[in-house]
């Protein structure tokens, strides 16, 4: 910038030799300083590029282990229902789940925050399910509920009451 000033000074300083206008050299001068002026800003504007590349690459490097380690599992109940005797109200839930020999604690989180937790039975299927499913019927008072929950990928089932 102290570059770009001082040219623009000598360009108002500048005395023309004979048989050239003085209005000439200052243009020239001043277009000068005006081209060194839009290469520094080419500078600035490559350095901000650069670092939103590189920064969104970091971004990206850390994504990778949240999407390679699954342990949740989407689920959509398009109505309301009850699972293991508790109500659920329709919406798109993250389903996570803990087993312990035959028990499954299982947490149903909607807008990450955990909004219901309720216990079941650990089963196993003869293959694994193409599609994260809900199997709904009836519960013992008669009201349509959750009867289990199948994972994508997974022979594992969990069963309610």
């Amino acid at each position: 910038m102290l570059i770009i000033k001082t040219i623009l000074a000598c360009g108002r300083r500048v005395t023309p030799k004979a048989g050239v206008p003085a209005g000439m050299v200052r243009r020239l001068v001043f277009l000068f300083a005006d081209a060194i002026l839009h290469r520094e800003e080419r500078k600035d504007i490559l350095k901000n590029r650069n670092s939103i590349v590189f920064v969104t690459l970091l971004i990206l490097l850390a994504a990778i282990p949240m999407t390679m380690a699954k342990d949740s599992y989407n689920f959509v109940v398009s109505r309301t229902m009850f699972v293991a005797g508790t109500e659920i109200k329709s919406g798109t839930y993250d389903v996570k789940y803990e087993v312990n020999n035959t028990e499954a604690t299982v947490l149903f989180y909607a807008y990450g925050k955990a909004k219901l937790q309720v216990k079941g039975k650990v089963a196993e299927s003869s293959k694994p399910a193409d599609y994260n499913s809900l199997m709904i019927g009836k519960d013992a008072s008669g009201r349509e509920a959750i009867k289990g929950l199948m994972f994508r990928g997974k022979t594992t089932t969990i069963e309610f009451e």
